[in-house]
C-alpha cells in the first residue's frame, strides 16, 4: 500500500509545479533541462531528508502516525481553500520563440522555494511511515516532468492552467493520503 502513497505524494506535492512550469513558459521564459534537474532535485532531497527525519519519530508507536495523518489531512483542506481572484493577464502567442532561459542560480532559488512546499509533506509523510527515500526520489521525478510538461505546454500551446482547480485537486489528494494512511 505504500507504492500507492508514495506516487501520490509525488504527484500531489508537484501539480503547482506544473502551473509555475507554464506560467514562465507563457511569459516566453524557457527552463531547460539542467535548471529543471536542481528544481528537481532540490525538492526530493528535501522530502527525503525530512521524511526520514520524521520516519525516525514514527518509531515511537501509533500515535506519530495518527499525528502525520492528521497533518496531511489538514494540509490538504488547508489548500483546497479558496484564494484571491487573480486578473486575467492578456494572451502570449505561442508562436514566438522563448525570449529568455532561466539560470541555474534562478533555478537554485526556485527550487529552494518550491522545496519548502515539501516539508510538511514530507514530515506528514515520514510520521505515518512511508519510507523517506523512495518517496524523495518519487517527489523528484515528477518534479522534474511536471515542470518541464507544463513549460512545454506555456511555451507551445499557450495553455492556462486553472491554479485554483489544480490545488483543490492537490489538497483532496492530501487529505485522502492523511486518511488512508492514518488507518492503514
Amino acid at each position: 500500500m505504500h507504492i500507492f502513497s508514495i506516487l501520490l505524494v509525488g504527484i500531489v506535492t508537484n501539480l503547482d509545479n506544473l502551473v509555475l512550469g507554464a506560467a514562465f513558459g507563457l511569459k516566453r521564459r524557457h527552463i531547460p533541462i539542467g535548471a529543471n534537474a536542481i528544481i528537481a532535485l532540490l525538492s526530493g532531497l528535501v522530502t527525503w531528508i525530512f521524511g526520514y527525519l520524521s520516519f525516525l519519530l514514527a518509531q515511537l508507536g501509533r500515535w506519530p502516525n495518527y499525528l502525520g495523518g492528521a497533518l496531511l489531512i489538514l494540509l490538504g483542506l488547508w489548500s483546497m481553500r479558496p484564494g484571491p481572484q487573480k486578473q486575467e493577464e492578456p494572451e502570449s502567442c505561442a508562436c514566438t520563440p522563448p525570449s529568455q532561459r532561466i539560470a541555474p542560480g534562478q533555478a537554485l532559488m526556485l527550487g529552494a522555494a518550491l522545496a519548502v512546499n515539501c516539508l510538511p509533506v514530507a514530515l506528514g509523510a515520514g510520521l505515518t511511515g512511508i519510507a523517506a527515500l523512495p518517496t524523495g526520489l518519487c517527489v523528484a521525478i515528477f518534479s522534474f516532468l511536471s515542470v518541464g510538461a507544463g513549460n512545454y505546454l506555456g511555451l507551445h500551446t499557450g495553455l492556462r492552467l486553472r491554479e485554483d482547480r489544480l490545488n483543490r485537486l492537490s489538497g483532496l489528494g492530501m487529505a485522502a493520503l492523511g486518511i488512508l494512511e492514518m488507518f492503514v
